[in-house]
């Protein structure tokens, strides 16, 4: 819900503001560490793929019926190989976690 007023926020600010993204998977979400997952794999082959990913993070659970994780990674520029790769070693769960 806050999405917006802070990409205006980060705008504004620019250099000067530090932002920390921190995921809390609930637990009783059955696709949110994925979810959480996907958007890290995503954030190691640019910052710009991590805010494009946390937007539909937001509502994995919808994501995850109605369109595959390798097709939107595919769909906002990813190096899909790479991208499936990291999901399926988990190699971004310590971040999570």
């Amino acid at each position: 819900m806050a999405y917006g007023e802070i990409k205006n926020i980060r705008q504004r600010l620019g250099d000067r503001l530090r932002f920390v993204y921190r995921h809390f998977p609930r637990p009783e979400h059955l696709h949110a560490s994925h979810g959480a997952e996907a958007a890290e794999a995503a954030a190691v082959q640019g910052e710009p793929h991590f805010g494009a990913c946390t937007m539909p993070c937001s509502s994995t659970s919808r994501r995850s019926r109605t369109h595959s994780w390798s097709q939107y990674a595919a769909d906002i520029g990813l190096d899909t190989g790479r991208f499936s790769h990291d999901l399926g070693q988990h190699r971004h769960l310590h971040r999570i976690q």
